[in-house]
């Protein structure tokens, strides 16, 4: 089955110019550290066991004079695309492989300094910890993300303080990069659902060793990479470029390790943004069936809980449960798009299938507000859609599979999560919740046993319940989660903050996978940065009452949409727009108002006469042009304009178009719609607009 595969390849991948005569952040070298020698006695064979134990590290030999490792900041030139706006001191900071040895093997972390825009930035800089460590493409770099998340994450952070971006070790720019492109092969392979469950797991497995073993004739032990050596490699960083505080901001991944530099060097720390975390005392794995289940569970209570969306979509959880089932008894085939060069491919979509789609989406915000809607949709024929949107969902690489480092992710779960439990344990905790205990036997490969032996195969380090111990520190701490999100469910967020007597939590209504991150929701991200700001205060969030989702219920024009006053640069014209569609540019408006929504309100002006660019929009609107030739239905008389209106389809949609000619030129003004909502667009949108056109 495709979601196995794809379940398969996530756990080996597991998922600027500033104002001038402003001071700018220091690098002296810092206090040195002490290291043990290293021994002339072979490395211990590393074999971790199912039962949790804790690791005998390897003895040095004592030594008359100790050892000494001062991490240094070098700046080097930026190996990712820089803003145009941006002023940033690249460089590398070299730690040991192994800090438990010496001489050990030597990483390159790649680091990224973003410098303030204020003449009179804090002294304590914002150390950002990414989602998850990058395979070796730079686009999967932590420092391309901030250069390309430039303006929406970096810019508003700059007006305060600095910002530090790098590379964990084994993942993006540093060096070496752990990153399994043998095993992503396999994936490409398995994406077509051709493969066994036997031969899936075995061309894995040889993946994984070929990997493994590419790895080690560089010299390259995966024991090293852990979040507790991430978290090491980050205090140096720190240390190299001699501030005496940071602040962190940690996403997803990125949480674990916050967790682990606060509980270890706490004295580093001001304060720490925690966007859906993960606590490090959670057994992950374990809990796969539980998030699935908790993710529908917040969907569906969502809907009831909105007047609009469980009128509109009643009893939203029985509709499901029933689709469900019918799948199973009579599954869906959906095509798929092969790689480049390749044909496509069709899959059998099940009650699992679909779900797993679903639980996809919730990822973001943006997503789950059709999710209702589309299970009805599903439930009474209407495939169309519902087919765009599984083969979207379905239709991967997801984000981590072909942008992430394999080897790093699979060292730190295998060493933190898997060897934290055992076999029987993952299973027995899928088969509390029934709903969704499929989908998370697929997390665990079945019979959870594929798991360790992949780990034992890879030579992940032993588990060290050291390295679980949960974080009570009392530094100011804000926790994030999305509402409905089943990656990182709000549960996690709770049982963090109840850990952490400074912190403050914050459930986002109706969001996905790092609320913070996501665009379209201007508040979290507005509530991280003030509460970066004045840590010790709570923050206001009456913000989050604009948050609340909106599920898609058809138009009625009750109330209507409020329309304000738009110039078209462009275009030479003057309008109107409904106030939260998105202005994509050239007088197109677009609603989005669910997945596939391409309701859209188009203002142009023409050279063309009026009879010409009718021709063009039946001959070519949207690439189909429309299905034929709309009749004059009316005219209407606006601004000293003349206005003929016509009644269109374009592949059965609706579209209400008008055309004037007035000094020399053609207006245009056109809505396209869906049909069950083109009465109510007509008489409350489209033709106010008609009538506040002009040049």
């Amino acid at each position: 089955m495709l979601l196995l595969g794809l379940i398969i390849i996530a756990l080996l991948v597991l998922v600027t110019l500033s104002i001038m005569n402003r001071p700018e952040m220091p690098v002296p070298v810092p206090p040195e550290t002490t290291l043990p020698t290293a021994t002339s006695q072979p490395t211990p064979t590393r074999r971790p066991t199912v039962a949790p134990r804790t690791p005998t590290p390897p003895i040095p030999e004592p030594t008359s004079q100790p050892v000494t490792f001062s991490p240094m900041f070098v700046a080097s030139d930026c190996r990712f695309t820089l803003p145009q706006s941006a002023k940033v001191t690249c460089g590398v900071v070299a730690v040991p492989a192994n800090r438990d040895i010496y001489p050990s093997s030597t990483i390159r972390l790649a680091v990224a300094i973003f410098h303030s825009t204020s003449r009179s930035p804090a002294q304590d800089p914002l150390l950002y910890l990414h989602n998850s460590p990058g395979g070796s493409v730079s686009t999967a770099s932590a420092l391309q993300w901030a250069s390309i998340n430039f303006d929406n994450f970096v810019l508003p952070v700059l007006e305060k303080r600095d910002l530090i971006v790098f590379d964990m070790r084994g993942s993006g720019l540093s060096v070496p990069n752990l990153d399994c492109q043998e095993a992503v092969s396999v994936y490409r392979r398995d994406q077509r659902g051709t493969l066994t469950t036997v031969q899936r797991r075995a061309a894995y497995s040889q993946a994984l060793g070929t990997c493994r073993d590419r790895l080690a004739s560089y010299g390259i032990d995966p024991a090293d990479y852990t979040t507790r050596a991430n978290a090491a490699d980050a205090r140096d960083i720190v240390r190299a470029l001699g501030v005496e505080q940071v602040n962190l901001y940690g996403v997803a991944y990125g949480t674990r390790l916050a967790q682990t530099i606060l509980r270890d060097y706490p004295e580093l720390i001001r304060s720490v943004v925690f966007d859906s975390p993960i606590p490090i005392e959670v057994n992950y794995y374990n809990e796969a069936a539980a998030r699935y289940d908790q993710a529908l569970n917040a969907l569906f209570e969502s809907c009831a809980d909105s007047p609009a969306c469980s009128s509109t979509y009643p009893d939203l959880e029985t509709v499901f449960e029933n689709l469900a089932a019918a799948l199973d008894e009579a599954p869906l085939t959906v095509t798929l798009p092969g790689d480049p060069g390749r044909p496509d491919f069709e899959i059998q979509v099940d009650g699992s299938e679909f779900s797993s789609a679903l639980i996809s989406a919730m990822n973001a915000s943006f997503y789950t507000s059709s999710l209702p809607k589309l299970i009805y949709d599903f439930s009474q024929g209407e495939l169309e859609s519902v087919r765009a949107f599984i083969q979207a969902a379905l239709s991967l690489p997801p984000v981590g599979v072909l942008d992430l480092s394999a080897g790093m992710r699979f060292s730190a779960d295998c060493h933190e999560q898997i060897y934290a439990t055992t076999p029987q344990e993952l299973l027995e905790a899928q088969s509390t919740y029934p709903r969704t205990q499929f989908l998370g036997e697929q997390a665990i490969l079945g019979d959870g046993e594929t798991l360790f032996a992949l780990c034992d195969l890879w030579g992940a380090a032993p588990f060290d319940p050291d390295d679980r111990q949960p974080v009570t520190n009392s530094a100011p701490a804000l926790v994030m989660a999305g509402q409905v999100d089943p990656i990182t469910p709000a549960s996690f967020a709770k049982r963090l903050a109840e850990s952490l007597p400074g912190s403050l939590f914050i459930e986002v209504p109706g969001a996905g996978h790092a609320p913070s991150l996501d665009w379209r929701l201007s508040c979290p991200f507005s509530l991280a940065l003030n509460f970066l700001d004045q840590p010790n205060q709570t923050p206001d969030t009456a913000c989050l009452n604009q948050t609340q989702i909106t599920y898609y219920t058809p138009y009625t024009g009750e109330p209507p949409l409020e329309l304000a006053p738009v110039q078209i640069q462009a275009m030479e014209v003057e309008s109107l727009a409904p106030i939260g569609w998105r202005d994509q540019g050239q007088g197109v408006f677009s609603r989005e108002a669910t997945y596939g929504d391409d309701t859209r309100l188009e203002i142009r002006s023409s050279s063309e006469r009026s009879p010409a660019l009718l021709a063009a929009l039946i001959a070519d609107f949207d690439g189909v042009g429309f299905d034929r030739t709309p009749p004059r239905t009316t005219t209407r008389f606006a601004n000293g304009i003349n206005w003929s209106i016509y009644r269109a389809l374009s592949n059965g949609r609706p579209v209400d178009l008008a055309l004037a000619e007035t000094g020399g030129r053609t207006l245009m003004v056109l809505l396209l719609s869906l049909p069950a909502e083109r009465d109510a667009f007509y008489r409350t949108v489209f033709l106010p607009i008609i009538d506040e056109t002009k040049p």
